[in-house]
């Protein structure tokens, strides 16, 4: 019998490939990033215990993205984005199918969320070590109110936290970090900050809505032309030097992790399925 995580997988990779369709017909460019990578390197697929797909768009390429996938999707995949819902938790846009509800153990909520790959801008970073570091000071700014604003998505579980987490959870249910802090207002600074050094005008980039933030900033060289790679037998767009983003990122990006860590990072349940066109 095929395990949900198995099933998560492929209702994503199919998700993928509508998008990469869209992409591609639409000329905007597209790079499988981070663990999709990773996985497509070392696994031609998925990293087997890995539950979700990542692609990164160049900033300009990202808000036409934003533009258009909303006409172009088919009638069960939908665009979701902080621009399109004000209760939208997330800074990067996510593209969703509906036809599939899982409940997937990220918030501490018990909500049913639909199937999604996410989509990640990557944004143009400054010139100069000053510059730079005062650039990053102000993205570790916006981050830390960004998660001060949505502290009512995590829950209460303390039970995986650490002792300054479950500090904050407390503080907040007195001080309302929430009231004092608009989410989508937090969301839509940081996008606009973050949209300050033009892309075409520098020689970095950054993505800064992923899980690995600076260690997934590199030349903007290294995306080149883009090349085609495979990844669970259709062939998809990475960066011409795919191998030195690996590296930046993980380090020996061909080593298996101990076999006690090669699990999902999240639970996953399907609890419903609608059968829509």
């Amino acid at each position: 019998m095929e395990s949900s995580l198995r099933k998560l997988q492929k209702i994503e990779a199919d998700i993928l490939q509508v998008v990469s369709k869209i992409c591609d017909e639409e000329q905007i460019r597209y790079y499988l990033s981070s663990g999709t990578l990773l996985g497509a390197v070392r696994h031609q697929g998925f990293i087997p215990w890995d539950d979700d797909i990542d692609i990164m768009i160049p900033r300009p390429d990202y808000e036409r993205f934003l533009r258009v996938a909303s006409e172009k999707l088919p009638p069960y995949l939908a665009l979701c984005h902080y621009t399109k819902d004000c209760n939208y938790p997330f800074r990067q846009a996510k593209v969703v199918d509906k036809r599939y509800q899982l409940v997937r153990e990220i918030f501490s909520d018990n909500k049913a969320y639909d199937v999604w790959i996410d989509v990640f801008p990557l944004d143009g970073l400054p010139k100069g070590r000053l510059s730079l570091t005062a650039h990053k000071c102000w993205i570790t700014f916006h981050i830390l109110t960004l998660k001060l604003s949505r502290l009512n998505y995590h829950g209460t579980d303390y039970s995986k936290r650490t002792w300054w987490q479950c500090a904050v959870l407390k503080a907040n249910k007195v001080i309302h970090f929430s009231r004092l802090l608009s989410m989508t207002k937090e969301i839509r600074k940081f996008n606009d900050f973050l949209s300050r050094y033009p892309f075409e005008q520098s020689e970095w980039c950054i993505n800064c809505f992923g899980e690995y933030i600076y260690r997934e900033s590199f030349p903007i060289s290294w995306l080149g032309d883009g090349r085609k790679i495979s990844f669970e037998g259709e062939s998809f767009s990475a960066p011409q030097e795919a191998e030195k983003y690996l590296t930046k990122v993980y380090g020996d990006y061909m080593a298996l992790p101990p076999k006690e860590q090669r699990t999902c990072k999240h639970s996953v349940e399907f609890i419903s399925r609608e059968n829509r066109l």
